[in-house]
């Protein structure tokens, strides 16, 4: 895959949401993702530590996973059972999937001439991944303020 360029996008929160609810879902998905969890969390591990291009992402949609904060728990989860730095995982999400969608010119990067699109927060996400979960965090996207209405 590194040689080819490919990119993985392990979209780990799909099948943990799945296992984590056993008792709203059919036992056969309980099982499929059970027995694949394991070597799925392997596998993301392998594929980031041999430099294969990591890309975040959640197949929101699916069962359990919609569009809210889900993102930042896949990040999350990328750390903890995908075995990746908060570094890596923070380019996963930004130039890794700029790259991956060739608009890389545009965006996944704070450079001159890009779209400002970033977040402010107080905690630092490569020290505590768990910190892009948080609600004290502001949105900005093309260098304007995402107002959030609840």
């Amino acid at each position: 895959m590194k040689e080819h360029g490919t990119s993985v996008v392990p979209t780990m929160i799909a099948m943990k949401r799945i296992i984590d609810r056993p008792n709203e879902v059919p036992s056969w998905m309980i099982e499929r993702a059970t027995t694949h969890w394991e070597a799925h969390q392997k596998s993301v591990a392998k594929a980031a530590a041999s430099g294969v291009n990591m890309v975040m992402g959640t197949d929101s949609g699916t069962p359990f996973n919609g569009f809210g904060d889900e993102s930042a728990v896949e990040m999350d989860m990328m750390v903890e059972f995908g075995k990746m730095t908060p570094q890596n995982v923070l380019q996963s999400a930004t130039i890794n999937a700029a790259n991956m969608m060739a608009i890389e010119q545009d965006y996944g990067s704070i450079s001159v001439g890009k779209f400002a699109d970033f977040i402010v927060m107080q905690e630092n996400p490569a020290e505590n991944m768990k910190a892009l979960q948080q609600d004290n965090k502001f949105v900005f996207q093309h260098g304007h303020a995402v107002v959030f209405e609840e």
